[in-house]
């Protein structure tokens, strides 16, 4: 009773991916800082392969709850997400970009519910997402772009 409770509280995540972003991140890696051994500079190349499979998974498969867009447009500078709960939508915003540097140690973000926030995202995303590669498409545009790197 209790797994069921936890299921339907979850929240939805819509979240937008930069096509030019998954392509640095393929061409540099994970890397962290600059300077690394080639041998590490290898295995965090192939570690943003990995998830850029994931990606892939989960744009072929059922996620529920879980919609990713892959946009071959300009991407804002700024990452965000928007997550919808059962009686809530949450804008979370941070000055840090995720991709082949990732800030692992000073990482900052903020969370509103403010509906003015909600509604600026909320019609940006809604954009974005319009053009969006999606589903089996969006995984078809990351193979390709897989099968290039």
């Amino acid at each position: 009773m209790e797994q069921r409770g936890q299921q339907q509280t979850r929240p939805n995540v819509t979240s937008l991916i930069g096509l030019r972003q998954i392509e640095q991140f393929l061409h540099h890696g994970l890397v962290g800082r600059l300077g690394l051994p080639p041998g590490v500079q290898l295995e965090r190349k192939l570690a943003a392969r990995r998830e850029v499979i994931r990606i892939v998974e989960m744009l072929d498969g059922d996620t529920r709850g879980i919609q990713v867009g892959i946009v071959s447009d300009n991407m804002p500078n700024e990452t965000f997400q928007i997550f919808t709960g059962q009686d809530e939508t949450y804008v979370a915003t941070s000055p840090f970009r995720l991709g082949e540097m990732p800030n692992i140690r000073t990482g900052i973000a903020t969370i509103t519910t403010a509906a003015d926030a909600v509604a600026m995202y909320r019609k940006m995303i809604d954009r974005l997402w319009h053009d969006a590669a999606k589903g089996k498409q969006g995984a078809e545009l990351l193979r390709s772009l897989l099968d290039r790197a």
